[in-house]
């Protein structure tokens, strides 16, 4: 930036100037101000884009910094933080998990010299201002690193009667927090990967096996194959294979004909297969009723 500030400065002084050199008198070329090389830098990475994107616009533009933590919100979080703000007094008393990124952060200490602290959450839905006391904060203040994604595990509770006279206010109470960059890892067990099995076919199953080969890990994988003509469904397990369930694992499957979708730890398959019996059941109803509608119509 210090080149080219130097450069534009001393190009315009050589066109502001008025003055003929002797190199213009001897009828010889122009000197020519040389042009600054642009340095080789690394590329920002996408935490840094987006960073520098909010702290310009106020807004992330091209993305957000909680994108590639849709598993674990989808699959170990129970409500965003939109909803746990605005939506406290109505939940039930018990614990909830919500996962952000850390937007601001303070370690205080009131005036018995106990030491506290506060932190500001933020994910895609909104964001939170969490408190923390005593041994929690003692045990758990090494996560509050703005800048943090982190997976918190807290309980809404009655507020004392102190700060809460109509005794209908409530509070999240925080007491696990853990790096979100571990959750995937520490609480993924298992996935369920669905098909249409009127769509999946043997290219199918070559792509599949492909992707096992290249995202070996250590979980289990189980095949949730789904009959939509008759409600019927079936769960196959890999007992040789276990993937890396990596984002770019979960991209890949998106490209195989017959994918639906994938679940962790538990099959969404008995869920399934209950929506199509009722859709169907539904369906034979309407027609029932529209049969018997004519018959009455016909007499």
């Amino acid at each position: 930036m210090e080149n080219c500030i130097k450069y534009g400065g001393a190009f315009q002084s050589g066109q502001d100037s008025n003055q003929v050199s002797m190199f213009d008198m001897a009828g010889g070329d122009d000197v020519e101000i040389p042009t600054p090389a642009l340095p080789e830098v690394s590329e920002w990475t996408v935490f840094q884009r987006l960073n520098y994107e909010k702290e310009v616009v106020g807004i992330y533009i091209s993305g957000h910094p909680m994108d590639d933590y849709e598993l674990e919100v989808e699959s170990f979080c129970d409500l965003g933080l939109k909803d746990l703000n605005e939506k406290i007094n109505l939940l039930p008393n018990k614990e909830f998990a919500v996962a952000g990124i850390i937007s601001n952060v303070g370690h205080l200490e009131s005036r018995k010299g106990n030491k506290y602290g506060f932190f500001e959450l933020q994910d895609m839905t909104g964001g939170m201002e969490f408190r923390i006391f005593g041994e929690t904060y003692l045990k758990l203040s090494h996560f509050l690193t703005p800048g943090n994604f982190l997976y918190v595990k807290g309980n809404v509770q009655l507020k004392g009667k102190k700060f809460n006279p109509d005794g209908k206010s409530k509070e999240y109470s925080v007491q696990y927090m853990e790096l979100l960059t571990n959750i995937r890892d520490k609480q993924l067990k298992k996935v369920h990967i669905r098909f249409d099995a009127a769509l999946i076919n043997h290219s199918s199953l070559d792509e599949l096996e492909g992707l096992f080969e290249t995202y070996v890990g250590d979980k289990s994988v189980y095949l949730d194959l789904i009959d939509y003509s008759d409600g019927t469904g079936v769960t196959l397990i890999s007992r040789s294979k276990k993937v890396n369930v990596s984002n770019e694992f979960l991209k890949d499957l998106n490209e195989i004909m017959g994918y639906e979708g994938f679940s962790v730890n538990k099959s969404q398959l008995p869920k399934i297969l209950n929506d199509i019996k009722k859709e169907q059941a539904q369906m034979k109803a309407e027609a029932d009723a529209e049969a018997e509608e004519e018959l009455v119509e016909d007499n």
